[in-house]
């Protein structure tokens, strides 16, 4: 997938997480849409806000777990 099409994906996630403020939840709901968007899935150590964070971060991170750089 290119890393445009990643990025749409991810942006839109965080326009709707943005209207709802509960970072504890976004963080979560992140990992689990990028299982089921992406069939990323991450080990408990990357559930974190060091790779689920900023979303330029969190699209390099996506794009890298993708196969890509």
């Amino acid at each position: 997938m290119e890393k445009e099409e990643i990025a749409k994906r991810l942006t839109e996630l965080r326009v709707m997480q943005k209207s709802r403020a509960n970072p504890g939840m976004d963080l979560l709901e992140t990992a689990m849409f990028l299982e089921d968007v992406f069939g990323i899935r991450l080990d408990e150590s990357e559930i974190d806000e060091a790779f689920l964070g900023p979303t330029a971060d969190l699209v390099a991170f996506t794009a890298y777990k993708l196969g890509g750089s």
